[in-house]
């Protein structure tokens, strides 16, 4: 038998949003690892039980599940890059704020 959890507990959340470029960096890099320890998941394998009906439908729903994990494991990585981007834009966006504030 076997049985395999995964618990994510997510921070709890304010009422407003707060943004730096360090958060946004570190919510990339938190969901890169997310993503890379759900790729790390897996359906079991081997031989089918005796009580299950059909061995084949078993490897069909496994088929499933790690199919519908991959695709959650590509959106987690593409919110990691979207995030990163996010981060690299929110910096220049401050560089280019303060050097306007030091002109005027």
């Amino acid at each position: 038998m076997w049985a395999w959890v995964h618990v994510i507990t997510l921070p709890a959340m304010d009422n407003e949003l707060q943004v730096s470029g360090g958060g946004l960096g570190a919510e990339a890099v938190r969901c890169a690892a997310l993503a890379g320890e759900l790729a790390g998941n897996a359906a079991p394998t081997g031989a089918g039980s005796a009580w299950l009906a059909s061995q084949a439908a078993v490897g069909a729903s496994h088929a499933l599940v790690a199919a519908a994990g991959d695709r959650c494991v590509a959106r987690i990585q593409a919110t990691a890059v979207a995030l990163d981007t996010a981060a690299s834009g929110y910096a220049e966006n401050e560089v280019r704020s303060a050097a306007l504030l030091r002109v005027c």
